[in-house]
């Protein structure tokens, strides 16, 4: 199933916030080559992920949550 979430603001700058209506378990930031370049693991239902020390350009985040289900959304870093 589908996560369903809110990802904001994109394009960002220094930081994402992240609002889901389940549990999220861990978040991963991969770059345009599909390497992991940051992970996190979360058990609330928001979070935020600082994202500063990126260069600027496009990003995926991976998103699971509790039940192993995940969902990828991409993201501009300005």
């Amino acid at each position: 199933m589908k996560i369903q979430f809110k990802l904001y603001p994109n394009p960002a700058r220094n930081i994402l916030y992240l609002e889901t209506t389940g549990k999220i378990k861990k978040l991963e930031v991969y770059n345009i080559a599909g390497q992991i370049i940051k992970q996190k693991i979360v058990f609330k239902n928001h979070t935020s992920v600082k994202i500063s020390d990126l260069k600027k350009g496009l990003y995926f985040l991976k998103i699971t949550d509790n039940k192993g289900d995940c969902s990828f959304i991409k993201f501009i870093k300005q």
